[in-house]
């Protein structure tokens, strides 16, 4: 298990300055760049991930900061790709995650210590674009309510779309594809099976578990340092692992699942 650092219940002071910068300004501010960084706190654990940053700053910088720590030992990022999606072609309105609407997907990648920059569109998944109004819930079904949906195939098409083609990142970040299309295939087979479905409710299960075990970690020595909590269960069923030891094959919101064994990036 590994914490997050969440500024803005730690201080309401940063919630004023997200508005103000992002939707006022619409200016980046120094959150965009340490937020992805301390998810989780101990950011040396993770090998590879995807992360989405926000859509007023470029991934290049993101990417950049964490070569920055790798070369000086606070994080081992061996694969990291990062994300700023676009909602149209104006890139005006965006999103911290890949987007298959009409303005694509900014893109760095940083993988054995080089940067490269590319641009990425609902076409390199072998699908069309989407309107961007409809990857959100509908009037009156929470958030909660929505993902659900999605898991279940009861809401389909853009939506649908939208998650498989994210999915389809972590195909390629473990080395399962290098073609787009290929990962967006392999994410569609794990959502067909139900497998990502089976290890939302498994993880819902054991929440009560984490969350008793949980109450045993009192202080964290220092910034950066590892909560770890997986020597402290005893349940044989519950099985925290820390995220970045084992390489995910696909996610969908919070859940990790993989071919042998179920992990949490909780």
């Amino acid at each position: 298990m590994e914490g997050f650092g969440y500024t803005e219940a730690l201080d309401v002071k940063y919630k004023r300055i997200h508005l103000q910068t992002h939707q006022v300004a619409k200016l980046p501010h120094m959150n965009d760049i340490i937020g992805p960084i301390t998810n989780p706190l101990t950011p040396h654990l993770l090998t590879r991930r995807v992360v989405g940053v926000n859509h007023l700053i470029s991934p290049q910088i993101v990417a950049e900061a964490y070569k920055v720590l790798n070369e000086r030992g606070v994080t081992d990022l061996q694969h990291g790709i990062f994300v700023r999606g676009f909602a149209d072609s104006e890139h005006y309105e965006g999103m911290d995650e890949l987007s298959i609407c009409e303005g694509g997907t900014q893109v760095a990648e940083l993988w054995d210590g080089v940067i490269e920059e590319r641009h990425l569109t609902a076409f390199d998944f072998g699908i069309d674009p989407i309107p961007y109004e409809d990857v959100s819930p509908p009037s009156g079904m929470s958030k909660g309510a929505f993902s659900l949906g999605i898991l279940d195939g009861d809401i389909k098409g853009a939506p649908m779309e939208m998650v498989l083609a994210n999915a389809a990142l972590l195909f390629y970040l473990a080395d399962r594809a290098q073609d787009m299309r290929e990962c967006y295939a392999l994410a569609e087979a794990v959502h067909q099976d139900g497998a990502a479905k089976r290890t939302a409710l498994a993880v819902r299960e054991r929440l009560p578990v984490i969350a008793r075990v949980a109450k045993q970690v009192e202080t964290i020595p220092r910034f950066g340092k590892a909560v770890g909590i997986k020597g402290l269960v005893d349940e044989p069923s519950l099985n925290v692992v820390k995220c970045g030891h084992n390489a995910p094959i696909t996610r969908f919101g919070e859940v990790m699942v993989d071919e042998d064994e179920t992990e949490s990036s909780l």
